[in-house]
């Protein structure tokens, strides 16, 4: 499909580079994932993006900082879904505080948050991206059990593992590339030894 678009950094077009969004949390799991991403793509192929609860400790937003000063990268911020709301907000409207089986500020606050800025912001419908998530499979028991088996190079279409979550029309350009499983994290901290 020629679409007019000629990419210079793959000689091609449509472009066939593959760009990776990780949400980044100022948590150590996705700080590795961004690591990782920019050694292995370049920065240029790299967008990362916090999805501000409105509730986080000042220390994270001073980290976030850091980082993007750091390593020479924009990161982007969500708020709260499309109406902007915080977790505070959400907790009023719901009537009740988020638990394990009811984890309404995950959804709202980050899942349909970076689902809608992503659509808003980098969706084209031709671009490639992958999400890549930065997370411990070991991090609790309800983790281990969803993510048994799956390693840092497996590629999911975002439906697989999150349903109902992510809209069907991007599901080409939405992959899942899970992070930071047991050995992961010496990949982790020899990237960071060559970024620093």
């Amino acid at each position: 499909m020629n679409t007019g678009i000629y990419c210079t950094l793959c000689d091609s077009d449509p472009c066939q580079c593959v760009k990776i969004l990780v949400p980044v949390s100022g948590g150590k799991d996705s700080a590795c994932c961004l690591l990782m991403a920019i050694k292995e793509n370049g920065k240029e192929n790299v967008t990362a993006v916090f999805n501000d609860t409105g509730w986080d400790h000042p220390v994270t937003y001073e980290y976030l900082e850091y980082m993007s000063e750091t390593l020479g990268i924009k990161i982007h911020s969500t708020l709260g879904h499309k109406r902007g709301r915080t977790l505070p907000d959400l907790i009023r409207d719901v009537g009740r505080f988020p638990f394990g089986l009811g984890r309404f500020c995950t959804m709202y606050l980050k899942q349909y948050a970076l689902r809608d800025w992503y659509k808003e912001n980098l969706f084209d419908g031709i671009t490639n991206h992958e999400f890549w998530f930065g997370m411990r499979q070991q991090e609790s028991g309800q983790r281990a059990r969803k993510y048994a088996g799956i390693t840092a190079s497996d590629l999911f279409d975002m439906d697989d593992l999150f349903p109902n979550r992510y809209n069907k029309n991007y599901g080409q350009q939405l992959r899942f590339a899970s992070l930071l499983s047991n050995g992961a994290k010496k990949r982790c901290l020899s990237t960071s030894r060559v970024t620093d």
